[in-house]
C-alpha cells in the first residue's frame, strides 16, 4: 500500500530538508479554496516553486475548491501526476475527467462522508482512482469515521465484480493502525498528515 504523506501537516518552512531527509518522492497537495471547504491552503503558485526547487517531487493534487473545471488549468505542470476532484462540486464530472486525461495525467474522484458509493458507480469506470474521505473535507488532525471502513467494502466489490481497475484512496485521520487496517481491505493508498511528520 502507498503512503502520500499529506503536505498540509509538513513543516513548510523547512520542507526541502524533511522531504530530502525523510526520501518523500510524492506528497498529497490539497487545495483548499475557503468555499467549497472552510480553509484556505496551497495554490498553484506553491505547486510551481516546489516544480522549480524540488524538480524530483510529485505532487497528487486535490482539489477542494468550488469551480473545478476552472482551477484545474493552473495545475497542468509537469510535477502534478494526478489531479483528483470532488463529485459533490462538479456537474460535467467526465467531460472534467476527459480533460485531466487529455494532458496525461491521471485523474481522480473524490466523495465526501455523506455521500454514498451508488452515487457513482455509473460513472467509475472513468476515473483511475476513488478517493474516499474519512473525515469532512477541510481540516487536518480529524478523527478518522469508521464508516469509511463499509464504502471500502463496497467499492473493493465493485472493482471486482465490473473487472475495473481504479485505485481505492483514504484520506483523513489516518494512523499507522488505521493504514493497517485499510490494507487488509484492499485499499492501494493513504493519505497520512500528522501521523506521518510527527513520528
Amino acid at each position: 500500500m502507498l503512503i502520500l504523506p499529506s503536505l498540509l501537516a509538513a513543516p513548510l518552512s523547512d520542507i526541502k530538508s524533511v522531504i530530502t531527509k525523510l526520501k518523500i518522492s510524492v506528497v498529497h497537495f490539497d487545495v483548499m479554496d475557503g468555499v467549497f471547504v472552510p480553509e484556505i491552503s496551497f495554490g498553484s503558485f506553491l505547486a510551481k516553486d516546489l516544480q522549480k526547487n524540488i524538480p524530483d517531487l510529485k505532487l497528487d493534487v486535490h482539489l477542494m475548491v468550488a469551480n473545478p473545471s476552472i482551477q484545474v488549468e493552473n495545475f497542468l505542470i509537469s510535477n502534478c501526476f494526478r489531479i483528483t476532484f470532488h463529485y459533490e462540486n462538479n456537474v460535467h464530472h467526465l467531460r472534467l475527467a476527459v480533460k485531466i486525461r487529455a494532458t496525461g495525467k491521471k485523474v481522480g474522484l473524490a466523495i465526501n462522508p455523506e455521500t454514498p458509493v451508488s452515487m457513482i458507480k455509473d460513472i467509475i469506470c472513468y476515473f483511475d482512482s476513488i478517493l474516499v474521505m474519512s473525515v469532512c473535507p477541510g481540516y487536518s488532525g480529524q478523527q478518522f469515521l469508521d464508516f469509511s471502513k463499509e464504502k471500502v467494502k463496497e467499492l473493493t466489490r465493485l472493482r471486482e465484480r465490473e473487472n475495473l481497475i481504479f485505485s481505492i484512496c483514504v484520506d483523513g485521520g489516518v494512523d499507522d493502525q488505521i493504514a493497517l487496517e485499510l490494507s487488509k481491505l484492499k485499499v492501494d493508498e493513504v493519505v497520512m498528515g500528522k501521523a506521518f511528520f510527527n513520528k
